[in-house]
């Protein structure tokens, strides 16, 4: 069933006009009252009314003297014009426009997410430049502190003068080599040497070169003195000791000779000596095998006693004295 709109009325004499919008997908009739003169002020008022978008046609029907209406004209198709918003043009770029928002907002996001990345990039690099410069200091601070340390061990242990051993050291050093060979059964030797007449050269010829005598004494003993375990100290002024673990007297005397042969061979002139014309030493052998009862003191006393028949039968020589 059509559904139809009335539009409007006209009398004319006895002749009674009226208009009317058919619009063919609705059910009912929906009347708009009032005359109107033009369509389109007839698809004005039905698109104000609430029909929404179509195309409606324009139907004419007449009634003269009161009697009944007759059959309608159908007019030409009217078509009711959708606003600018209606159209699909409209939602379209609507569309496009949040398609666009949407896009720009997704853009901005990446190019915020890519600055910030960028920038934390950068501080992780300057922050890691900065611990490799901080782990490169500390790494040199390191070093310095190993050989601060190192040059502070050698001071508790080394004679900063001739480079042997301190007193300190050669007394834990025989202590502790007293006890291995007494445990092993070894034999423990010990060489206590002395420059000839050092005081008088020193006297003579000044500090300085009474240093350099010592320091060119002391370099030929740690020179001849290498096998593992072996110790060259200085034990005291111009006095030096010479520890030798595992050697029995023979082989101590034998060295000891070889060390006084090559410090008379430096040819230090020494014209205050009163045994040659150049820097000579003195020395004393002492050997035993430590046992129970016996003490390390009984070896150097035996060495200090072997060192002064050295010295009274004319110096410039070796003298070996067993223990007693």
């Amino acid at each position: 069933m059509a559904a139809c709109v009335l539009v409007g009325s006209h009398q004319a004499a006895a002749l009674n006009l009226a208009t009317a919008l058919t619009q063919y997908d609705h059910d009912s009739w929906q009347v708009v009252d009032g005359l109107h003169r033009n369509a389109g002020e007839v698809v004005k008022q039905a698109r104000d009314s609430g029909l929404w978008l179509d195309t409606f046609a324009l139907e004419v029907t007449a009634s003269g003297n009161g009697g009944p209406w007759n059959g309608s004209i159908v007019a030409p198709m009217v078509s009711v014009a959708p606003f600018f918003f209606q159209t699909g043009w409209f939602y379209g770029l609507c569309a496009l426009v949040l398609l666009f928002a949407a896009f720009a907002a997704h853009r901005l996001r990446i190019r915020k997410i890519v600055a910030r990345t960028t920038e934390l990039a950068a501080q992780v690099t300057d922050r890691t430049a900065r611990l490799e410069e901080a782990n490169v200091l500390l790494n040199e601070r390191n070093r310095e502190l190993e050989e601060a340390n190192r040059r502070l061990e050698l001071l508790s242990t080394q004679d900063s003068l001739t480079e042997a051993a301190n007193r300190r050291q050669f007394d834990h050093v025989l202590d502790a080599e007293w006890r291995r060979c007494a445990r092993t059964g070894l034999s423990l030797a010990l060489l206590m040497l002395d420059i000839d007449h050092f005081k008088p050269f020193n006297d003579g010829y000044g500090h300085v070169p009474g240093d350099d005598c010592l320091k060119k004494v002391a370099g030929v003993v740690r020179r001849l003195v290498q096998r593992a375990g072996e110790l060259v100290a200085r034990y005291g002024g111009e006095e030096f000791a010479v520890l030798l673990p595992g050697s029995d007297a023979p082989h101590a005397r034998e060295l000891a000779e070889t060390i006084r042969q090559e410090v008379e061979h430096l040819a230090i002139p020494h014209a205050h000596s009163k045994v040659a014309p150049v820097v000579t030493i003195s020395a004393g052998v002492a050997a035993m095998i430590p046992i129970y009862g016996n003490t390390p003191g009984e070896l150097i006393s035996a060495a200090d006693r072997a060192l002064y028949h050295a010295k009274q039968t004319g110096r410039n020589r070796v003298s070996l004295t067993p223990p007693g």
